[in-house]
Order: C-alpha cells, then structure tokens, then sequence
C-alpha cells in the first residue's frame, strides 16, 4: 500500500507526522510518514509518496486520520488532499482535506480526519459554527491525557470526526473540569444524538486500559443558537 500527499503553497511543515488508514478490513495501526520519495519531504507545492509493503489489503476505504506533533520552526502544514493506493486491488482513494493543521491557522487542530471522496457523509454545502462543550466528572481517574472526538448525528445527516484539541486550556480533560471547543462544519441539522470517544496523542502507544469519564457534553449552533 503507498499513500500520497500534495500540499499549498507556502504550507510546507518540519513537524513529524502520523497517519491512520480506516477500511472495511480494519485499520493500520500508527504509520509515521518518514520514508519519502522526496529527499526534503513535506515542501509547499510538494506531492509527498510513502510506501508501506507490509500492511495487507483493508478493502474499500472509509477515512484516514492525519496528524503532527506542532515541532519545528514551521510545523503548520496545509493539506490539498491525501491519495491511497491499494495495490492488490489495483485501486486509489482520494480523502480531499484543503485545510490546515496548525495551531494558528483555521480553527486550531493539528489533527483531520478525511472522509474518503467516493463515502462523502453529507450531500450538501452549507456550513456552520458549533460550539461543543465538555463537563469531565468529578470522580477518581475520570480524566483523560488522550485525544477526545465527537462526531455529530443530525436530522440532515452525519458530520465527520472532530478531535477536541482547540481548547483554550493547556490541559484539557481534567477532572472536574470544563472545556470549550469552536467548530466550522456542514450543517447536520437538528442534533439527534452524538459519537464521542479518545484516541492517542502524537503516534503514541497506549499501555493497558484508558479510560474517561464524560459527565455531560453541550453542542450549540451558533449562528441560530440552537442547543
């Protein structure tokens, strides 16, 4: 299997960067984008390739997670969209992105998840604010140092992984605590229900059991104020 990727002008990274492909057979696992075709990988204007001999087939794609550790003079990075080829089927999946990972830059993440372009969640354009709000309870290991996500059930449709990262707190997910996250997505209507759940930080092994205890989260839309 062999992944591509082509980024902006001018939205180069020297961040290390880690990558997730999702597909009916499973995932990958951690990959670390290391290995270029490229000597000086990741330049503006740049298609990037890296291949990965050892993972087997995971059939159709759904999704793939990309992230960077915000190390480096120049760690904000801009993504075009990210190619992978699935060479037993003799296949490409595009996951179009054309966003930024960089704690200055669009809404604050340095972490996407692109939804394959030929599975699109959601079949129309318009787009909103949300603001997410996230009570930890109060209880003994309630805390998490984990990547939390939230994917939002509407009446319109589905919205893709958002990973809460763009916190203003530097420790997010204490007991006890309280965090704010701002969004721009399609609008999904009418909240329904909710998806939440973390994963690790920066390509990083977890040991043993994660655990995280949610006492109560909080979605509005901001532009009508919906809650």
């Amino acid at each position: 299997m062999c992944g591509s990727a082509l980024f902006k002008r001018g939205a180069g990274t020297d961040a290390n960067v880690w990558m997730i492909i999702f597909g009916e057979n499973g995932d990958t696992g951690t990959l670390t984008l290391k290995e270029s075709n490229k000597s000086n990988k990741f330049e503006r204007k740049q298609m990037d390739t890296f291949r990965f001999t050892d993972i087997l087939s995971l059939g159709e794609l759904s999704k793939v997670r990309v992230w960077h550790d915000n190390k480096g003079p120049s760690a904000g990075w801009h993504i075009e969209y990210v190619d992978v080829k699935d060479e037993v089927m003799d296949m490409t999946f595009r996951f179009p992105c054309d966003r930024w990972l960089a704690k200055g830059e669009d809404d604050g993440q340095i972490m996407r998840e692109l939804p394959c372009a030929n599975n699109d969640i959601l079949d129309f354009n318009e787009k909103t604010k949300y603001e997410i709000y996230v009570t930890t309870a109060d209880i003994d290991d309630a805390d998490t140092k984990e990547n939390g996500w939230i994917v939002l059930e509407g009446k319109k449709g589905r919205s893709k992984e958002l990973v809460l990262e763009n916190s203003s707190k530097k420790k997010r997910f204490m007991r006890g605590g309280f965090d704010k996250f701002e969004f721009s997505s399609k609008n999904v209507g009418d909240i329904a229900g909710i998806c939440l759940g973390h994963s690790p930080k920066e390509g990083k092994k977890v040991k043993g059991e994660v655990f995280w205890c949610v006492e109560e989260v909080a979605v509005v839309e901001k532009e009508l104020g919906n809650r």
